[in-house]
């Protein structure tokens, strides 16, 4: 069953730091999802027949030639030559434009809080993704806390340390607590498209509500498809499958607070990045019940599909097995052009700075 990641373009470096203080103004910072140096996206995005795709550098250096699966395309002049492969990594696709995602600092509760001793206080972030409709994942967020000679940071519950240290140094990187990050489906009902599918009435698709599992039949090669045509307890039905509305959710806010103790000085906050583990997306296929389309579409007449083409619920599909780094880019520098951000991370964004008094 392919896997829908709805996106928008983002063609630039897009990092907006709007001067994150202790007085609790926010930070914007548009990111991108990564398997290491591969990007993520969608084939055709607002499409029902839309794919999930994948750009990796072609070859195993940098070259700057402005290829796009090995041919050159003018408009890309002086940019890394990249492949578009679907996510089998085999198959050659046109297009891939990349998955969008934002994350903001929350106003008013993105600041420093005193603490009821001197030298103490905790830093309190608050931070919202905003992401395509349809997503059902955990979301991790790793930060680095810069802190004055004396002062000792508390990692918060559910914190990991992977970098620097607590005290003793100027700087810790904390892997934040994991939070669900789960989105409601919006579909284009004007985006759909008529497929068939085989219903194996055999096998649970592990969603809510445990429907029998619906896999996508091959036309060219209809008994190539498993399970096969033909077998005990399979048929085939028609579904309507709808494209996801392409912008973006805000999700809900997440706040973390670190303490810090010890010592008067500056202290300040950098994202770094977010891990979305082992996503989910909606599934037009899936749900508690299904009925006949009421309006004309791929295969005829209103009054034919009443009988044949079935919409249903829908519900989140499977997971998908991969951990996506969540980063910013660079899309241009010195002696390179790269739209895609694929060996050009950006670095870490400032979001809250303030002092221990």
């Amino acid at each position: 069953m392919k896997l829908r990641i709805l996106a928008v373009t983002c063609a630039a470096l897009a990092i907006s730091a709007l001067g994150a203080t202790a007085a609790g103004a926010s930070t914007h910072i548009d990111v991108r999802p990564y398997l290491g140096t591969i990007g993520i996206g969608t084939s055709v995005p607002g499409d029902p027949d839309s794919v999930l795709c994948l750009v990796l550098q072609d070859g195993a250096s940098p070259t700057y030639g402005g290829k796009v699966n090995g041919v050159v395309v003018p408009a890309r002049s002086g940019e890394l030559n990249i492949n578009i492969r679907a996510q089998d990594l085999v198959t050659v696709l046109p297009t891939c434009v990349s998955t969008a995602i934002s994350i903001d600092t929350v106003d008013g509760t993105n600041t420093v809080l005193p603490g009821t001793k001197p030298h103490t206080g905790t830093l309190q972030i608050s931070t919202t993704a905003a992401v395509q409709p349809g997503i059902y994942a955990t979301a991790t967020t790793s930060v680095r806390v810069h802190y004055a000679a004396g002062q000792v940071i508390k990692a918060p519950t559910g914190s990991t340390v992977t970098g620097g240290a607590l005290s003793g140094g100027s700087f810790v990187d904390l892997k934040l607590k994991p939070v669900a990050t789960i989105t409601k489906a919006s579909l284009n009902l004007a985006a759909c498209a008529d497929n068939q599918y085989l219903i194996d009435s055999n096998t649970p698709d592990l969603s809510k509500s445990n429907a029998p599992k619906a896999t996508k039949l091959d036309l060219v090669s209809p008994f190539s498809t498993t399970p096969k045509l033909g077998d005990a307890g399979v048929y085939v039905a028609t579904i309507r499958d709808c494209a996801e509305n392409t912008a973006t959710t805000p999700g809900k806010p997440a706040t973390t607070k670190i303490a810090v103790s010890g010592a008067a000085g500056a202290v300040s906050v950098d994202f770094l990045n977010s891990s979305t583990d082992n996503p989910r997306v909606w599934d037009t296929t899936r749900g508690s019940s299904c009925g006949a389309a009421k309006t004309g579409g791929t295969f005829g007449a209103t009054a034919l599909l009443e009988s044949r083409v079935l919409i249903c619920k829908g519900d989140y599909g499977d997971e998908i097995p991969l951990s996506l780094t969540v980063r910013n880019w660079i899309a241009s520098g010195v002696g390179f052009k790269d739209s895609y951000g694929i060996i050009h991370p950006g670095p870490p964004v400032e979001i809250l700075t303030g002092s221990i008094s």
